[in-house]
């Protein structure tokens, strides 16, 4: 992963040491917007990469994820809170 000040400085580097390799940019942001139009190209202008200005993120599987994560966090906090409690104590 790098940051969009050193992509082109690698993208370089990569090019000059396997200069048939074609490099593809995938930008990890969680939406589309200035860096993914503007920044990112314009720091690796004059380089040869493919990049279609899409990000990875959204993704409907990320949604998913981050539920399933809420979930297992919440049963787990769940649980705890009923542990703590003094035997018959109710809720």
């Amino acid at each position: 992963m790098l940051l969009p000040d050193q992509a082109s400085c690698v993208l370089g580097a990569i090019q000059r040491r396997e200069p048939e390799t074609a490099v593809l940019v995938a930008p990890l942001f969680l939406s589309q917007g200035y860096f993914t139009r503007t920044v990112i190209p314009k720091r690796l202008a004059g380089r040869q990469y493919r990049y279609n200005g899409k990000t990875i993120l959204p993704h409907p599987f990320a949604a998913r994820w981050m539920e399933r994560q809420v979930a297992a966090w919440l049963d787990g906090f769940t649980n705890r809170q009923g542990s703590d409690r003094l035997e018959g104590e109710q809720a």
